[in-house]
């Protein structure tokens, strides 16, 4: 590559910053250099994991679904070391297995992730590779790929830089209608042009499902990384959460994808209906057998099963769910003998199952069978940077189902979204913006919202009354840490009960009292 673009490439970041052009004018460069056939630039984030920020393809064209080509073992191990990671038959290594290969994609043969640094810091990446044939060893030497990889560091600071800024700058001018969405998947992080919205590069997606929450992210980096397993999963959270939509997400990146997603909901199931339910039977087997019935183990084979609602399962239930998953087979009622199963479980709760059981109320040894790993998917008020992403995302959705243009969020539209608590959760805003799709709007106002009053925040109550100072988010943030220390002081500082009394996780409250400094000495509360 000729020093004329290196400087080409310098000037563009100069006068216009790291914009998505820039970026994928850098990864075509970087391309040629390292001849490879894939390249993705990514950013490390705090909590851990990565985000993608650009993917092309030797052929300058755009890479869809990034995360699902990239090898996490490869990146982690970048990341903890600082330095460059080379893999010349990474197929011989199932540590470097990616999404691809659990789908049946050819992977890639052979990688490069090189550490992109900030202040001596890994910020970082650059991921390449080659499905066809073996990359070389990058030299020692820096050299022209040492440029292009400075440049894009570089890039990448400025990036993070300018999320930092980006509020501040936004706050000093007047906004414009928001634009939410734009016809690709993510373009519901339209949103972010008002103050308190995610940038729209923050934002994850897994099979469908979208977050800008660090937490969330984690959820999904993990998911992504356990794709090819069968491990059962326990998914925790409130109702509207978006529990069952997670767990077919799940079995969407699996490799049972192919297979059929069946739900029970165990609440729902009659006392004298349980064997029938799970098992199946055979006509004749009992009164009004009049046909032969699969049960859902059956009908779950080589797929997934979810158990919603797991905490409702009554005891006689619970006996036999657990039979069945000790070995494996079932035997309708009425037949002869069992048949083998291939199923995997995945379950949901709205209610804690470990209290359960601490009060006779859950089978332990069920329990364990269940949560070979445990989720706990966030309630919407802790998760605010969602809302508006969400929103934009359901209008665009709705939006394309109705053939209708996407409706534009007027920013106190967008403000009275961010103010209210939300208590449907997820399923709240899709039924609110499903709503204001079939008013036919094409921006959306504030007087269009049906958000019930008493759901606001205390900040966004003060607001409409023009009192409190501050901007929004400031004010919410302190309407709710006073709430906390409320909590606290109400509870005598016992964090269970306060956690309880704000209808909180205490995953949640500890997270909370981070967040705004709160200590566990009586003075701090």
């Amino acid at each position: 590559m000729k020093e004329a673009a290196l400087l080409e490439l310098l000037d563009r970041l100069a006068e216009a910053g790291p914009s998505r052009e820039l970026w994928r004018a850098l990864l075509d460069n970087l391309a040629q250099e390292i001849g490879c056939e894939r390249v993705f630039a990514f950013r490390l984030r705090a909590g851990g994991g990565f985000r993608i920020v650009c993917a092309r393809s030797h052929d300058r064209e755009d890479v869809p679904e990034p995360e699902g080509r990239v090898s996490h073992y490869a990146v982690q191990k970048m990341a903890a070391s600082g330095r460059p990671v080379f893999v010349a038959d990474s197929r011989r290594d199932r540590r470097y297995k990616t999404e691809e290969a659990l789908q049946g994609r050819r992977t890639a043969m052979s990688l490069l992730v090189l550490p992109l640094k900030a202040r001596g810091e890994v910020r970082g990446g650059v991921y390449a590779d080659h499905r066809f044939h073996a990359l070389e060893r990058p030299p020692e030497s820096a050299g022209r790929l040492g440029a292009l990889v400075s440049i894009a560091a570089l890039a990448l600071e400025l990036t993070e830089r300018g999320k930092s800024t980006a509020e501040g700058r936004r706050a000093d001018r007047p906004e414009p209608p928001v634009e939410v969405g734009d016809g690709q998947e993510g373009g519901g992080a339209g949103a972010t042009e008002i103050p308190g919205s995610p940038p729209p590069d923050s934002i994850q997606w897994f099979e469908g499902l979208l977050s800008a929450n660090p937490d969330v992210c984690d959820v999904f980096d993990t998911l992504r990384s356990l794709a090819g397993a069968d491990l059962p999963i326990l998914i925790c959270g409130e109702t509207g959460t978006g529990k069952s939509a997670l767990a077919h997400a799940i079995h969407s990146a699996s490799s049972r994808r192919q297979g059929p997603f069946v739900t029970v909901s165990c609440g729902a199931v009659p006392e004298e209906l349980i064997e029938s339910e799970l098992l199946g039977h055979v006509k004749g087997a009992f009164t009004g057998a009049d046909t032969d019935r699969e049960g859902v183990f059956v009908q779950a084979h080589r797929g997934t099963l979810l158990l919603d609602e797991a905490a409702e399962m009554s005891p006689a239930l619970q006996r036999k769910l657990l039979r069945v998953l000790e070995d494996g087979r079932v035997r309708a009622l009425g037949a002869k003998g069992p048949i083998q199963v291939d199923v995997r479980i995945l379950a949901s709760t709205t209610r804690s199952l470990e209290r359960l059981v601490r009060e006779g109320r859950f089978r332990r040894d069920l329990y364990f069978r269940l949560k070979s790993l445990e989720i706990e998917l966030l309630p919407l008020r802790d998760r605010r940077e969602d809302i508006l992403p969400l929103a934009g995302h359901f209008l665009e959705v709705y939006a394309r189902e109705a053939s209708r243009p996407t409706p534009q969020l007027d920013p106190r539209a967008a403000s009275a979204l961010l103010g209210h608590l939300w208590p449907g959760n997820v399923r709240e805003v899709a039924n609110e913006m499903r709503r204001i799709v079939a008013l036919g709007r094409t921006v959306v106002q504030p007087e269009d919202l049906l958000l019930a009053g008493k759901h606001r925040t205390a900040a966004a109550r003060l607001r409409a009354r023009g009192e409190g100072g501050g901007s929004l988010a400031e004010q919410v943030e302190a309407a709710e840490r006073g709430a906390v220390l409320e909590a606290l002081r109400m509870a005598r500082g016992n964090k269970s009960k306060a956690a309880s009394s704000l209808e909180i996780t205490r995953k949640s409250l500890y997270r909370r009292l981070e967040r705004y400094g709160i200590g566990g000495r009586e003075d701090d509360w």
